[in-house]
Order: C-alpha cells, then structure tokens, then sequence
C-alpha cells in the first residue's frame, strides 16, 4: 500500500505504508502543491501548484518527470489564482 503526500516545501514524496519508508521524492515543482491526480490507468501522475504549474510523471518509469505547463500555457488560467483541483480525463471524455 502507498500513499502520496505534498508539503510546503513543494516536494510530493511517495511513501511505503507496509515498510514505513519513503519510495520516492519529486522536486520538479515550482511552488507549494496544490493537488495531484491519476491516469485511469495510473501511468501518469500530475501534480498542481499554486503558481499554477502542471508537472506529469511516469509512475511506471520510476516518477520519471516527462513534462511540465504553466499558467501563461493555459488560456484563461493566470498565475494569481494558481490551481486547487485536477481531474485527468483520457481524449474524447468529458466532464
């Protein structure tokens, strides 16, 4: 069993429950994480920040960071109001 935790020291680290170790940390933010979410298929992670920066990792792949998007990236979505909420919908889905 693991679990996924954020801090505000912008890291997201991946913890062990049965061995009560961490398995991994990720710094690849810019900014305290606001929230993350999963594929359908739990290959890719995304992690939100305040400063409303979009970082993805390739669970299968060790959380290898495969890409990041910020605010000036998203129309509509500015850096002040950062991001509180993430959904991953596959193409074609909608919400």
């Amino acid at each position: 069993m693991k679990l996924i935790s954020s801090s505000e020291d912008f890291t997201v680290r991946v913890w062990d429950l049965v061995l009560n170790t961490e398995l991994h940390c990720l710094r690849g933010q810019e900014g305290r994480v606001s929230a993350f979410a999963f594929s359908d298929d739990l290959d890719t992670m995304m992690v939100a920040t305040k400063h409303a920066q979009v970082v993805f990792y390739n669970v299968c792949d060790n959380f290898k960071q495969i890409g990041a998007i910020d605010a000036k990236e998203i129309k509509g979505l500015e850096e002040e109001t950062g991001i509180n909420a993430l959904i991953y919908l596959e193409n074609g889905d909608s919400p």
